[in-house]
């Protein structure tokens, strides 16, 4: 699947070069008869048909670079000549909205790739399409791989800011006005994925589903992956069927925000299919990354049982090194929570260890003799 400029919304703005726009504006006056009668067409002043032609305009003195709306190719392609209309792609050296900065040298026509439909599932998990649209993720790895996919799309200038302590990419309005356009979503308050994502490659799904779980996803004591929308989670329950990955219920969750109590639904991948998420799909996150590879080597490790004094002298070491929590005690063990629980309470009885916090902020320490 590709999209062409003819494609995007008409509310956007190009810049052509000289020699297709003198050839695009010609044909038109020799279609029409003259600059006057065109302009006529077009619902235009003259001034404004001389500006699009020579890229320019005057204010105050000042002379600054003019583009064309969109609207204007459009409504003119029912008189282009075949040719026209494919240099007039091919020449294009900026599109913007009508303010703020724009894609430089864009990569037309637009085509499917994972880098694409990367860009699209984190704005969808982690964007916002404000007046400066961002991409936020305390995550460097993930960040700047949102940067290099955005070059896909042509040049484009980013930089980097904070919101509320989390790091965010900012980007021009242009590329969220094409991406919502084209795909007929949202990427402020999301209600659904991606229709076309579902007729995708399996690059793409993949790239599309490793995204939103880098974002959305969760791998401590589960595989899991939550948001707000249901529609959406349902729709990501969809598409893992694709790849043959096992998903548990969906479950509500309420949780208190500025606005009032929210819900959040989430559901859980079935640890058997674990290692086919780690084949086909993964995470970019690094820590999610070793996360996921260690859940997979506690389910297949060949010694299943081992004696307790090998788990007790094996903790013990752990905490001589330093306090650490539960799930990291599990992770280096091999085992779950479930399995490290009974030596922990073992030890705990025996007065060789002992706990600090509370509920699931228990850190364990080793009482040295």
């Amino acid at each position: 699947m590709q999209w062409n400029i003819w494609d995007f919304p008409k509310n956007l703005f190009v810049l052509i070069d000289e020699k297709t726009r003198n050839l695009f504006f010609n044909e038109m006056y020799q279609k029409f008869g003259s600059q006057r009668q065109y302009a006529l067409f077009l619902k235009k002043d003259r001034t404004s048909i001389q500006g699009y032609h020579y890229a320019r305009n005057w204010n105050n003195g000042n002379r600054y670079i003019k583009f064309i709306p969109l609207q204007v190719l459009h409504k003119s392609l029912p008189f282009m000549q075949k040719e026209t209309k494919e240099k007039i792609e091919k020449s294009i050296i900026e599109i913007r909205t009508q303010g703020g900065k724009s894609i430089e040298n864009p990569i037309l026509p637009v085509v499917e790739s994972p880098s694409f439909y990367r860009i699209v599932a984190h704005l969808i998990g982690d964007g916002n399409d404000s007046h400066t649209p961002y991409y936020a993720n305390t995550c460097n790895e993930l960040r700047v791989q949102f940067e290099n996919d955005l070059q896909t799309l042509g040049k484009i200038d980013y930089s980097e800011t904070n919101l509320e302590a989390t790091p965010c990419v900012n980007f021009p309005k242009v590329v969220t006005r094409i991406l919502r356009y084209i795909l007929k979503v949202k990427f402020t308050y999301p209600n659904k994925i991606p229709e076309r994502i579902f007729k995708a490659s399996y690059e793409c799904k993949s790239a599309f589903l490793q995204a939103l779980f880098d974002d959305e996803g969760t791998i401590s004591t589960n595989l899991a992956i939550g948001m707000s929308q249901l529609r959406i989670i349902k729709e990501i329950k969809k598409l893992l069927k694709y790849f043959a990955i096992e998903t548990g219920i969906i479950t509500p969750t309420n949780y208190l925000t500025k606005r009032g109590i929210k819900q959040k639904f989430a559901f859980n991948i079935n640890k058997k299919s674990y290692l086919t998420f780690c084949k086909k799909i993964n995470f970019s996150h690094p820590k999610k990354v070793i996360d996921l590879k260690s859940k997979i080597k506690t389910q297949t490790r060949k010694e299943r049982t081992r004696p307790k004094q090998y788990f007790n002298e094996e903790i013990l070491n752990i905490l001589k090194i330093g306090p650490s929590g539960s799930l990291n005690i599990a992770d280096k063990l091999e085992l779950t929570l479930s399995g490290l629980r009974p030596h922990l309470d073992r030890l705990y009885q025996e007065g060789k260890i002992f706990k600090k916090g509370y509920k699931n902020k228990i850190i364990w320490h080793r009482f040295m003799v």
